[in-house]
């Protein structure tokens, strides 16, 4: 019995040293965001689309549902860690680009939740900026550091949460869904994400990389809203008030 029993403990030891202890004691590469325990506003997600990756990337599918669990597809493509649909693309030992469309001066990058611990396994990336990628020559591309402002906890989705206020000993797959900038204030086309830690923890499983809308722009489109909604109720009181006006001439 006590020779199970060390067994058993030697085993949690050597786990904690190879798995745990490094990412608890490597610093990222950004000072400490600002958690924020609520949900990402999807109505500020832009575009953004995977265009190129070097090293391993692999592909799974989790299920919708607040769990850790996943399972590996050999179908897997770039449209895996474009889209927020729980279809992630791992980059392991390596490194992928976004293309956003134009230039934006944040970014929110979807991560998969697969294990802990937490927050260090939610936040296992560190993202650039560029503006002069170019897929044909990608090693000639110039890129800004990013700055990582704020993480929202319970990620994109609504479908379940873990028992225990964020940051929680476990996650939905969804969690910590993370907001960026650029350190040197600027805007970027090309985002080029990989992962904070050494070898061989480096596994970042990424749902997609999107840039972000500004909310300013979100109450204009209100605007245009309003006004047609205007005009369309001043023609209708107008086509009330001309036909009742008839009926009474008739009269």
């Amino acid at each position: 019995m006590k020779t199970k029993l060390s067994v058993i403990l030697l085993a949690i030891m050597t786990c904690s040293i190879i798995f745990i202890l490094p990412k608890l004691c490597w610093a990222p590469p950004y000072n400490p965001p600002v958690y924020v325990n609520d949900h990402w506003d999807m109505t500020r997600t832009g575009p953004g689309q995977l265009i190129w990756a070097l090293g391993n990337v692999f592909y799974y599918h989790a299920f919708e549902e607040c769990s850790e669990s996943f399972e590996t597809d050999a179908g897997g493509n770039f449209t895996w860690g474009s889209e927020v649909d729980r279809k992630w693309a791992q980059f392991y030992n390596s490194l992928g680009v976004w293309d956003l469309g134009s230039a934006f001066s944040k970014v929110v990058v979807f991560p998969g939740q697969d294990h802990g611990p937490y927050p260090e396994e939610g936040v296992e990336h560190v993202i650039w900026g560029s503006n002069d990628f170019d897929i044909n020559n990608p090693g000639s591309a110039t890129w800004a550091v990013g700055h990582l402002d704020e993480v929202f906890v319970k990620g994109w989705s609504d479908v379940g949460e873990p028992p225990v206020p964020g940051p929680p000993a476990n996650a939905c797959n969804d969690d910590y869904t993370c907001l960026w900038s650029f350190e040197d204030g600027g805007s970027y086309r090309y985002v080029k994400l990989q992962s904070i830690w050494p070898y061989p923890y480096q596994e970042p499983e990424i749902d997609a990389v999107k840039g972000v809308i500004s909310p300013a722009a979100i109450p204009a489109l209100t605007n245009w809203g309003l006004i047609i909604f205007g005009v369309v109720l001043l023609g209708f009181i107008t086509w009330v008030f001309l036909k009742r006006r008839k009926v009474i001439g008739v009269r």
